[in-house]
């Protein structure tokens, strides 16, 4: 049977054979989009950058955009718009839970503050829809529009949940469907769109990502309880210390 680990690292040369060269080029598109005149955004956008992170988004995206037969310029910039969106949500998280590490390092509120934190999200979140526009394809747009405010209504939601103390396995499967996997599903749908995808086609990969999207945060908020934290890049129990009712915990308490 193969191991955990070396699945992983077959997984990881796979799509590095998949969708490696294009991946370089998202990484150089991320880097431009970071340099800025202002020092504090150039300064944490070297921060940001360095800290890496699996880029599982703009992954899916390319890797939904070959399953359509097409690979380009289109996927490799709207690999970078979706990436930098998601960098600018996971700034604001950091601020939103007083998270003191990102990816195995101090995230950036720590290191720069609240305020600078959330500008500099706010900048990342500007740069990415000034990127998609470049696109200009109404369906990508609203594509990513949706996505947005689904995302966001779903971080108020978890907020309030938070605030109640109670969070009921409905309230947490809207959280993490609104918040992750409607993220991932227009990754997915954005692959397929640049591609021209028959709409047949197009609905089946955004279904696929939010499938993909589901399974992923289940999987990231079990690993809250059982990983260490140099796998995890982050304190463990820090979704608990933070007051969030993860489906493990919710389960716990209903069986208890």
């Amino acid at each position: 049977m193969t191991a955990p680990t070396d699945l992983e690292a077959l997984l990881k040369e796979r799509v590095v054979l998949a969708v490696g060269s294009e991946m370089r080029a998202i990484e150089e598109a991320i880097a431009r989009q970071l340099d800025s005149p202002v020092s504090l955004i150039r300064e944490m956008g070297d921060f940001i950058a360095g800290a890496g992170g699996k880029r599982l988004r703009p992954i899916l995206l390319l890797m939904a955009s070959r399953v359509a037969g097409y690979s380009g310029p289109r996927a490799v910039r709207m690999g970078c718009v979706v990436e930098l969106l998601h960098t600018a949500t996971l700034i604001h998280d950091d601020v939103v839970d007083q998270a003191p590490l990102r990816r195995g390092r101090p995230s950036a509120n720590a290191r720069w503050g609240d305020d600078a934190s959330i500008l500099v999200g706010d900048h990342l979140y500007s740069k990415s829809f000034a990127l998609m526009v470049e696109d200009g394809t109404a369906a990508v747009l609203e594509t990513l529009a949706r996505a947005t405010v689904s995302m966001t209504e779903a971080e108020v939601l978890q907020l309030e949940c938070k605030r109640s103390g109670s969070t009921s396995e409905a309230d947490y499967l809207r959280i993490i469907t609104q918040k992750t996997a409607s993220f991932i599903s227009a990754c997915c749908r954005i692959g397929a769109l640049v591609a021209g995808a028959a709409e047949q086609q197009v609905e089946a990969l955004t279904r696929y990502g939010l499938d993909i999207g589901i399974a992923f945060q289940l999987s990231d908020d079990s690993l809250d309880f059982v990983a260490d934290q140099g796998r995890l890049g982050k304190a463990i129990g820090a979704d608990l210390k933070e007051g969030k009712r993860t489906l493990p915990l919710i389960a716990t308490l209903e069986r208890a």
